[in-house]
């Protein structure tokens, strides 16, 4: 009975075996989800934000090669990087784009899942981290959003690996330039995608005075 214990603590304390757990979890619902679309029982949803900006952009660009113009100037809001992967996903031809922009965007979902794992490991305990990743995997909403067209799996990707590095850096004992610029350019590439990080610089302006960290805040944002 002690030797069971042991076991399922070594296990729970196990990043890989939660690593692969995490990803296993990924493969399947993005399995699950073609075939169900196979099937007929389900298939993307394309909301009014897709249908007004994101895809009209995306046959813009591969039609005459510009995001917006004259007629389109409010798609200037719109951040550029998820409207350019869906006009590089009809551009191969290949059959059902949208449902393998979500197959991706269930993988980016298993990608969070590691991030806040090795999150959770550094902050606290692999146990903690392992759980924070289940809990994503498994959370309602975040399931139903990445069957979405719509760029937040890929935003709160690049979101939370983002704050990863960033947390490496800020709990490390010495300045991390390099880790700074990491994190200020995954930080960049969210914003690409949406522009709800992008004040995140403000805010951590206090963390890097009381630490006096100069060089890690300037990579930052050179980053970014």
């Amino acid at each position: 009975m002690t030797g069971h214990i042991a076991g399922t603590k070594n296990w729970l304390g196990d990043a890989r075996r939660w690593a692969l757990l995490l990803v296993a979890l990924g493969l399947l619902k993005g399995l699950l989800f073609v075939g169900l679309t196979g099937l007929g029982v389900t298939k993307p949803f394309v909301g009014n934000n897709a249908q007004d900006n994101f895809l009209p952009i995306a046959d813009r660009l591969l039609k005459e090669g510009r995001f917006n113009g004259a007629d389109s100037r409010p798609d200037s809001k719109v951040a550029p990087i998820y409207p350019l992967m869906i006009a590089a996903l009809k551009a191969l031809k290949l059959p059902g784009p949208m449902l393998i922009l979500v197959f991706l965007q269930i993988l980016a979902d298993a990608a969070t899942a590691l991030c806040l794992l090795w999150l959770g490991s550094m902050l606290s305990s692999v146990l903690t981290g392992g759980l924070a990743g289940l809990a994503w995997s498994l959370y309602p909403p975040a399931i139903v959003i990445s069957t979405w067209i719509t760029q937040e799996a890929f935003f709160t990707t690049l979101l939370m690996a983002g704050i990863g590095v960033l947390a490496a850096s800020l709990s490390s004992a010495q300045p991390r330039v390099r880790w700074a610029l990491a994190a200020g350019l995954l930080m960049g590439l969210a914003t690409m995608l949406r522009a709800t990080s992008l004040m995140i610089p403000v805010f951590l302006l206090p963390v890097w005075i009381w630490k006096r960290r100069p060089f890690d805040a300037l990579a930052f944002v050179l980053g970014m």
